[in-house]
């Protein structure tokens, strides 16, 4: 796990700056930083060692012949079986880790290479010859990558804040009504007008100044699988248990977070299979109404593993939080438990950690599913039928270009929207001052990439908008900064490819149970699990902002007044009020108001 930077500019000033941004995300990789440069090309390196600590694996890598150079941050899981493959092709190695194993496989299969590797990652490799890069990001968006391309400028980092020191911190408006109504920034957009995410899913290829995206995977949810209730179940508990081992993979210590929750006790009890004195890591709280502790003992006698926590009073709190918005890459109202959780992982020795993510969006967990079928059933609450309305006289006005139009009548995000924003477009409207057809055109522009006119349920539509919208930007995005920040790499076994394909396929039917959440998952690992974790109800972590905030209002740059008015006030909760503080963080352009 790592943290890269590279260029290919005609800035003469380029080679001061790579190595500026590499000091400025030092925290993504303190064992080795390193460069190279090739007339207007460069390429940084900061390496966490987790697989083949030995220094011959530091980056940026060359092949044999000094052509092609890699510069990578991730970990591929499979790599010892592509490696076997290309042996037996006449490839030699000389490190025992996953780096080499992607350039030389690049080598032989080009951008088909992708395909073969399974775990998280973004590259780059540089060909000095042909003066082309070839950039590829994980089928999920795990793992980071950013990019700027202007005028024959390009950049790629891991990182944001440090890159935009040298492009301009110039915010866009999309961005910030964006994230008022998701509560993260969805795919491409980040809070800087000029830098992009590179697209999870995709490999691309900068030559002569144009840079070519090619996707090459995507969530499909047909054929259904015709099978047994009782083969799923069985082929659920092989496929995890797979998925979980292969993410052991390491040559570090691996651990586990431990929320109490159904999916971090799956993962615990298969890891402690295989792992010798596992660590597993929680965060609790004074207040117990916050804390997991009961559910996290059992799981913890259970497997007899080695328990870290982080027990967290008001004082640390608000020393903690303070330290947290400054780590921030990127807008994001979650969080600061993965934080706090990434920092003990930290004191207990560990580089590498297992989370649950993943689970929810696959074997429909969250209200959102019920929320979204209720309005599609007119059962909704009233707003919901608002945004409906809103949208459909939108449509007649003419006031918007044909080919939103066009995609509006057909697409089924506005069922899905009214369960997952955080504040409703009236609401961004008045925060932002602008007019409500100018905030809806906004939603509307980012929305129109996410056509699910293939996927014919519509649970598994709803699905599809959980795993691109939030799990991608928001779960992944707050992970990927929080433990990063603490020098922390966090895998993700949910996500094993082999793992996703098979659940989306399963009929959506059979994934709801009225009394048991994720009933498949739960009845998959009933046996290894005690009860009360199996059939309890799903519970998000929960923080007790309100009454800890109160102290630190002025240090967050939040008007106290305003935090009276809207947050003790109880106007708004403390999602939509750390929301605030979060867009007030990263634009400080924007002037907040006591209403909403």
């Amino acid at each position: 796990m790592c943290g890269i930077i590279g260029f290919s500019s005609l800035r003469n000033n380029s080679q001061e700056i790579l190595k500026n941004i590499l000091d400025g995300i030092r925290h993504r990789g303190p064992d080795n930083k390193s460069f190279k440069f090739y007339n207007k090309v460069g390429l940084g390196h900061v390496r966490l060692s987790i697989i083949d600590l030995h220094q011959e694996s530091n980056q940026p890598m060359s092949s044999f012949d000094k052509r092609y150079t890699i510069i990578y941050n991730g970990e591929i899981y499979n790599y010892k079986e592509i490696k076997h493959e290309l042996e037996l092709l006449g490839y030699n190695f000389i490190t025992n880790g996953d780096t080499e194993v992607i350039l030389n496989g690049f080598i032989e299969f080009k951008e088909k290479i992708v395909e073969k590797l399974s775990g998280m990652f973004a590259f780059s490799i540089y060909d000095n010859i042909e003066n082309i890069f070839f950039l590829a990001r994980d089928r999920y968006g795990i793992k980071p990558l950013f990019f700027y391309n202007e005028n024959e400028d390009f950049w790629f980092c891991s990182e944001v804040k440090p890159l935009e020191k040298y492009i301009s911190d110039e915010k866009s408006l999309e961005s910030s009504v964006l994230f008022l109504l998701l509560g993260s920034l969805p795919p491409k957009i980040t809070i800087n007008k000029y830098i992009q995410k590179f697209p999870s899913g995709h490999y691309a290829w900068y030559k002569k100044n144009n840079l070519i995206l090619e996707q090459y995977y995507n969530i499909e949810y047909q054929p259904k699988i015709k099978d047994s209730y009782k083969n799923i179940i069985a082929n659920i508990h092989d496929l995890t248990t797979n998925a979980v081992k292969n993410n052991l993979v390491s040559d570090t210590p691996v651990g586990t977070f431990l929320s109490g929750g159904l999916d971090s006790s799956i993962i615990t009890a298969i890891a402690s299979r295989y792992v010798t004195k596992l660590k597993t890591v929680s965060v609790s709280f004074e207040d117990k109404i916050f804390s997991e502790d009961y559910y996290q003992k059992l799981v913890v006698d259970k497997f007899k593993t080695e328990h870290y926590d982080y027990h967290i009073t008001k004082e640390i709190f608000q020393l903690e939080f303070l330290q947290y918005l400054e780590i921030l890459d990127q807008p994001n109202m979650d969080g600061f438990n993965t934080y706090l959780a990434s920092k003990m992982a930290r004191k207990a020795g560990l580089k590498s950690i297992l989370a649950g993510q993943g689970a929810d969006e696959i074997f429909y967990s969250y209200d959102t599913f019920l929320n979204a079928k209720k309005l599609r059933e007119n059962k909704s609450p009233l707003y919901g039928i608002f945004l409906l309305r809103k949208f459909k006289e939108l449509i007649r006005s003419k006031k918007i270009p044909k080919d939103i139009s066009l995609y509006l009548k057909n697409i089924d995000l506005s069922l899905y929207l009214p369960g997952k924003q955080i504040f409703t477009p009236s609401q961004i409207a008045n925060i932002l001052n602008l007019k409500i057809e100018k905030v809806l055109l906004i939603i509307l522009n980012c929305f129109m990439k996410f056509d699910s006119s293939n996927i014919l349920a519509y649970d598994d539509k709803v699905s599809y908008y959980e795993v691109k919208l939030y799990l991608e930007n928001q779960l992944l995005a707050k992970d990927d900064m929080s433990s990063m920040a603490n020098s922390l790499e966090i895998r993700i076994p949910f996500l094993d490819t082999n793992l996703v394909d098979y659940v989306t396929k399963i009929e959506p039917s059979i994934k709801y149970d009225k009394k048991v959440s994720k009933v498949l998952l739960a009845k998959a690992f009933e046996k290894e699990l005690p009860s009360e974790i199996i059939y309890r109800d799903k519970k998000g972590f929960s923080i007790p902002y309100g009454e800890w905030l109160e102290t630190i209002v002025n240090d967050i740059g939040f008007n106290e007044n305003i935090y009276i008015n809207l947050f003790l006030n109880k106007k708004i909760g403390w999602t939509k009020f750390i929301t605030l503080v979060m867009l007030k963080k990263f634009n400080s352009n924007i002037e907040l108001s006591g209403e909403i």
